[in-house]
């Protein structure tokens, strides 16, 4: 009886949605920083005229500083959206906004799919509760196609990844959704070793 209640908690489906930004608002962002863009290097040809006396190579040194401005910009914004679990057009193209965790159910989660997920954890700050449901996910799709293939280096994954998530929360302050989805995939992945090992 006790076994058979711990199956139905194991592999029950559960279900992981995507937050979304459209393209407009995505775009006004990125217009955002591109005035902000055009402000530094009014700003910078500015100071460097006035030190240097020169207009043509003040504005020739004010597009390097410019680049950066941009540049460093556009990482935080994007890092700043997937730290709070909105997937960014650029990784997002042709993700489902649902997918449907059931590691019992035998059906493979798309390889294409859990490489986009790959890269929104590599911009997710470490220190965020972005980064720790990230690495949950991951966990649940690599577990999930390791029963699907008999994969015993997905599994080693997905339990890296709760490793790696349960690391985090000692000094990452999550809210009771995550904690209860890195429990849920601490089950998931004790209820399988016997598969793997």
């Amino acid at each position: 009886m006790h076994s058979s209640r711990m199956k139905k908690v194991i592999y029950k489906e559960i279900e992981i949605t995507n937050k979304r930004i459209s393209r407009p608002k995505y775009a006004l962002l990125l217009l955002l920083i591109a005035l902000i863009g055009v402000g530094a290097y009014i700003l910078t040809q500015y100071s460097l005229q006035h030190v240097l006396h020169n207009a043509v190579l003040s504005s020739y040194l004010s597009i390097p500083v410019d680049a950066v401005v941009i540049g460093v910009s556009l990482v935080l914004l994007n890092r700043y959206l997937i730290n709070h679990g909105v997937m960014i057009p650029i990784l997002r193209r042709r993700v489902e906004r649902t997918v449907f965790i059931s590691p019992g159910g035998g059906r493979p989660i798309d390889e294409e799919l859990i490489r986009r997920h790959e890269d929104a954890l590599r911009f997710a700050d470490r220190d965020s509760e972005g980064y720790v449901t990230s690495l949950a996910m991951l966990g649940f799709m690599y577990l999930q196609n390791a029963i699907a293939y008999g994969d015993r280096s997905l599994y080693l994954k997905a339990r890296d990844c709760l490793n790696r998530a349960k690391d985090a929360m000692r000094t990452v302050d999550v809210n009771d959704e995550i904690r209860i989805l890195v429990e849920r995939l601490e089950k998931e992945v004790e209820g399988s070793r016997s598969r793997f090992e």
